[in-house]
């Protein structure tokens, strides 16, 4: 036997506790798309009582681009009695944002006991968070939040693959701080992961919108720049580059100055990126014998 015994009363007080204490929110909706009951748990979910959506808005509080789906969606489920549609979509909370979840609608309207579209709201918000972040931390740097090398590479690949068919040239710039080692033996390696993410800021603010900014490893940094019209336009981003980063930096309460050198590699797109980088590297070094604190373009191209 299910439930509390055969009294009816009895019966119908223990669903109502179930529902009324259900982890899954409940909405039921007519035909019409009019939210007709809403569990305590969708409210506690979303912060909105049933009586204080007007007809039809609940369409309204589901996310612009999930809209169209979520309508199709329940249309279908609204035309076929039996029908149980699994989507997922974000909907609104009344307090901002949107939650995401997972919704199965199933057409009751033949039930006498419901009449109406049961919709059965799963919260997948934290699940999609954690994956979310997941997902970013396996193509971002975790010290300085730029693109790591995986992300960086595969960026790499689409340009060369754009610039072939256009024309434009791209650029590669390989950036390593000069005597960073100095930085961590006399302050601390605290100190040079500090100076690591404040060098990431400046260059994300000294390179276009579009070009990509990537960290390879310890002090090293590699750029994407785009649609140049020769080398001398990636000579431009490299002197604003080496500009940005001379400016003094505070660590541990005092005020250290720091260069770079950068080495340049164009592009029409012929190059494998790995070549790319590897002669944007030679051209770093041969800045560094020559001086440091400057930019060098490497002879090669293709």
């Amino acid at each position: 036997m299910v439930g509390p015994g055969r009294d009816p009363r009895a019966q119908l007080a223990w669903y109502h506790a179930i529902i009324e204490h259900a982890a899954v929110a409940i909405v039921v909706l007519t035909t019409d798309g009019d939210v007709d009951y809403a569990s305590p748990s969708a409210e506690a979910l979303f912060g909105w009582r049933a009586d204080e959506l007007e007809a039809g808005q609940v369409f309204a509080l589901v996310h612009p681009d999930d809209r169209p789906l979520a309508e199709e969606a329940f249309a279908n489920t609204a035309r076929t009695p039996g029908l149980r549609i699994p989507i997922e979509l974000r909907i609104a909370q009344r307090a901002g944002g949107y939650r995401y979840v997972e919704v199965v609608a199933n057409n009751l309207m033949d039930d006498p006991a419901v009449g109406g579209v049961v919709v059965y709201l799963h919260d997948l918000t934290e699940r999609r968070i954690l994956e979310q972040e997941l997902a970013y931390r396996a193509l971002h740097d975790g010290l300085t939040g730029l693109a790591n090398r995986g992300l960086f590479f595969d960026r790499l690949g689409h340009a060369l693959r754009r610039a072939s068919r256009s024309g434009s040239p791209l650029a590669v710039l390989f950036v390593d701080i000069d005597d960073f080692k100095a930085v961590n033996d006399g302050f601390s390696h605290a100190a040079g992961d500090e100076l690591l993410v404040s060098v990431a800021a400046r260059l994300l603010h000294s390179v276009r919108p579009g070009d990509t900014v990537a960290r390879l490893g310890g002090d090293e940094f590699v750029v994407v720049c785009e649609d140049l019209n020769d080398g001398a336009g990636a000579l431009v981003v490299a002197e604003r580059v080496l500009e940005a980063l001379r400016s003094p930096y505070n660590l541990s309460g005092r005020d250290v100055g720091i260069t770079a050198s950068v080495g340049i590699r164009v592009s029409r797109g012929a190059a494998e990126p790995e070549q790319l980088v590897r002669d944007a590297d030679q051209a770093m070094y041969a800045a560094k014998q020559s001086g440091k604190d400057r930019a060098v373009v490497s002879p090669l191209t293709g």
